[in-house]
């Protein structure tokens, strides 16, 4: 009975556990994979912000007007547009590790589908302060910027719950750096 009973947790606990061997692997190719940026021109201008690449490194930005940034016209950025905004960015001290950037990367796919809200107006001169992941086509060249949520003058998220909980995760990271 009692060897019933361990034998049947134990099934019960392996089933329960997620097989991260199942994930996908973070293409060698991606450079980034996700980015949180505040961009602001009331008052002057802000263009500051922070990126994970692929090899879990967090690397902060804060340029100027005059700083060849790009931003993602119509929701996709050139390989050269991203390695160009990399060359602004500097190491931090903050790592993700290996397993959990892997994890969190796996849920970019299911958060493409997600339905954005209509975005609300809750403030003035605040700017735009987006979440954002990142899929990219080697066959295109291209990054797919993933819209996960915005914050600042106007409201607005991805309501998939994978991309809910891309954002719990990104805002915590968020904190460790502020």
């Amino acid at each position: 009975m009692i060897s019933k009973f361990l034998a049947i947790s134990i099934l019960f606990f392996c089933l329960s556990c997620e097989n991260k061997d199942n994930l996908p692997p973070i293409p060698t190719e991606q450079f980034v994979l996700f980015q949180y940026s505040h961009v602001n021109h009331a008052w002057g201008y802000i263009n500051k912000g922070w990126l994970i690449d692929h090899e879990g490194n967090v690397l902060k930005y804060n340029v100027d007007n005059n700083a060849n940034w790009h931003f993602s016209e119509k929701g996709f950025l050139s390989n050269t547009e991203m390695i160009e905004n990399l060359s602004h960015a500097e190491l931090t001290e903050i790592r993700v590790s290996e397993e959990e950037l892997q994890e969190m990367f796996s849920l970019i796919e299911e958060a493409k589908k997600g339905e954005i809200s209509e975005a609300k107006n809750i403030g003035a001169d605040m700017g735009a302060i987006v979440f954002s992941g990142y899929d990219f086509s080697a066959d295109s060249n291209k990054y797919e910027q993933v819209f996960l949520s915005q914050s600042g003058d106007f409201e607005r998220e991805n309501k998939h719950k994978k991309a809910q909980k891309l954002v719990k995760w990104l805002k915590e990271i968020n904190d460790q750096i502020n």
